[in-house]
This record gives structure tokens, C-alpha cells and sequence, in this order.
């Protein structure tokens, strides 16, 4: 059973760590890539100019803090509830948005828009990454041994699903049903 809970542990953390990383450089990119986060920020918020600049330079730093801090067992907790804080308080405000047309595009993942479904799918599904990278990591604090073939694994399975969680915008592009 620690065996199983360390794999998931190692899973959700590079996970969490590969998503937000492609997050904040997806945004800190260039000028007019943080442009587009900041309108973002000030569309979802209705908070003025100043205020919005702020809250972004803010969730930048605190996506930052969750893909630096998921890498190492022991800040791993931390990082996921700064991840689970984040996303939930980003749901809250996506769920209020009018179901119809796209949501602004944030640029959390590139330039491409995303419908408010598809950003609530995605945060659900991070969420539940994070709880369980939590969890585990929590549930395996104190148990040594790390298997270099156990590792690999895990790495290629967080690249996986790293990989559906930032592309999944495309993947329901795909299908002509809107999610």
C-alpha cells in the first residue's frame, strides 16, 4: 500500500508541477502574453486596473510557488492546497460566467480561448490531482527507498496526463459536441 501511495504521490506532484510550469510561462512569455492574463484577470474579477494588475502578479507567483514547491516531498503538501486555493477560487468566479460563447482567454495554456466547461472539466480534474499528490505525499512522509524504474514510470504517466490537462481545449475541439 506505500508503495502505491508514493507512485501517486510522484504522479500528481510532477503533474501538478509540469501544469502550472507550462501555466506561468505560458504567461510570462512575453508583454503581450501578460497583456492578455492581466485583461483576463480584470474581465473575471470587475476589478479595476491596478487591482487586477496586483491579484495577477499574484497567481502568477502563487502557480510559481505550486510547480517549484510540488517537486520536493516535503513542500509538496503545501504546494497543493496553494493549488487547490487557486483553482477552486478560479472555478468559483469561471462558474459565474454565462455558459454561452468563450470564456476570455487567460492564456494559462497559449492564446487559445476555452469554453466555461472545458475550464471547469480541467479544474475539477486538477483538483483532484492535487487532493490525492496531497494525500499520498502525506500518507508516505518518512518511507525511504526510491525505485529508479518506479520513478521513470511515474514521470512518463505525470507527462500523460500533464500533457491532457493543458491540451484538453484541443482534444474537445475535436469532437463536434461542445463540453
Amino acid at each position: 500500500m506505500t508503495t502505491t501511495l508514493l507512485y501517486l504521490s510522484w504522479i500528481c506532484r510532477g503533474t501538478l508541477a509540469m501544469v502550472f510550469a507550462v501555466s506561468v510561462t505560458a504567461k510570462t512569455r512575453g508583454a503581450p502574453a501578460f497583456a492578455r492574463f492581466r485583461h483576463a484577470t480584470r474581465t473575471l474579477t470587475g476589478l479595476q486596473d491596478r487591482r487586477a494588475d496586483v491579484l495577477a502578479v499574484l497567481v502568477v507567483a502563487g502557480e510559481t510557488a505550486v510547480a517549484a514547491g510540488s517537486i520536493p516531498a516535503r513542500t509538496a503538501p503545501w504546494a497543493a492546497a496553494t493549488a487547490i486555493v487557486l483553482l477552486s477560487l478560479f472555478s468559483r468566479r469561471l462558474a459565474r460566467m454565462p455558459d454561452a460563447g468563450p470564456v476570455v482567454a487567460c492564456g494559462c495554456f497559449g492564446s487559445a480561448t476555452t469554453t466555461r466547461r472545458v475550464g471547469l472539466v480541467r479544474n475539477a480534474l486538477l483538483l483532484v490531482v492535487a487532493a490525492v499528490g496531497a494525500g499520498s505525499t502525506l500518507g508516505v512522509a518518512g518511507t525511504g527507498g526510491t525505485d529508479l524504474a518506479g520513478v521513470l514510470v511515474c514521470l512518463v504517466a505525470a507527462v500523460l496526463l500533464a500533457a491532457f490537462l493543458v491540451r484538453l481545449n484541443d482534444i474537445t475541439s475535436l469532437f463536434p459536441a461542445r463540453l
